[in-house]
């Protein structure tokens, strides 16, 4: 496994944004991920490590912990970050690491602040990769391919009582259980 890249800060509208910089490129490419994330302990996840090393084998990856998560700076819970905050720290980190027009990969629900982002600064994107990505979760009249309320009920449910657990880990992801 590779050693843990240096993690780097920069400041986005008086927060601390924490990223960095692995590969050599081009093309650069921002990977922003789902809700959870620390951009150190990633590189001890043999699953996550071997991701992030296949990225950077054919880009300059730039990866970072939104505002609000893992090393960059906590918020109150009553002042959660709005999808435009989180859209200023991908232009922070992208300025940062010195990157004009990268590539972005939005993981699951990062994927509707990169679509945001691309259609509002679609000259600082050069693609838009979604990865799990979906237009909502629940099911709605307009929206048929979405989750049962009552499944997605119990699924919350289920996160609540066993979150932080190894059962929560057997749920989500059972070949990563005996990681």
């Amino acid at each position: 496994m590779a050693p843990v890249p240096e993690t780097r800060y920069t400041n986005a509208d008086g927060v601390s944004v924490a990223y960095s910089v692995v590969g050599d490129g081009p093309p650069d490419l921002v990977f922003v991920p789902d809700w959870l994330t620390n951009l150190e302990l990633l590189w001890g996840s043999p699953m996550s490590a071997r991701h992030h090393e296949r990225l950077a084998s054919f880009s300059r990856l730039i990866v970072f912990d939104k505002r609000g998560t893992g090393l960059s700076d906590p918020v109150a819970l009553t002042e959660l970050p709005t999808l435009e905050q989180w859209m200023d720290d991908v232009r922070a980190v992208s300025d940062a690491a010195g990157s004009e027009r990268p590539a972005l990969m939005g993981v699951g629900g990062a994927g509707a602040m990169c679509m945001l982002y691309a259609a509002t600064y679609p000259e600082r994107v050069s693609a838009l990769v979604l990865v799990q990505t979906c237009a909502r979760v629940r099911q709605a009249n307009d929206y048929p391919a979405g989750i049962a309320p009552e499944i997605a009920d119990e699924f919350v449910s289920l996160v609540a009582r066993h979150w932080g657990t190894r059962a929560m880990v057997e749920v989500m992801a059972p070949s990563a259980a005996g990681d």
